[in-house]
């Protein structure tokens, strides 16, 4: 996956991107601050790209990755397979909002969904 991120998003070999797990209840507090959505979500993202600027040899700060873990779970349970899998979809479906793809539109969360699956193939 990185390799293929590293690709398609012309990222450097040096760049940063922080994955944390969390609660039930501190994904839903960090939704709620956030996104004023008052409920719990399987990941959260948050790019430091916007308006950085980095000069040849610098580590790109791309952004963070919060997963809840225990949501993590129980949808790996629902699709029938690992919860590593459900990690690293996770992962690349939070990797394209660091990049700047969004998923409001049901259009827009297949295209994501495709985008997702091609990093990980």
């Amino acid at each position: 996956m990185v390799s293929r991120a590293q690709e398609k998003f012309a990222l450097s070999d040096m760049f940063q991107i922080t994955v944390s797990f969390v609660s039930r209840s501190e994904i839903q507090r960090l939704n709620t601050l956030h996104r004023g959505i008052p409920k719990e979500t399987d990941v959260l993202s948050f790019s430091y790209l916007e308006g950085a600027v980095y000069e040849p040899g610098d580590v790109q700060e791309i952004g963070d990755i919060i997963i809840c873990s225990d949501v993590a779970k129980d949808q790996a349970k629902i699709h029938k397979h690992a919860f590593d899998e459900e990690v690293l979809f996770l992962c690349a479906h939070a990797l394209l909002h660091l990049m700047g793809y969004f998923d409001d539109t049901e259009a827009e969360a297949e295209e994501m969904n495709k985008l997702a699956h091609e990093l990980l193939a």
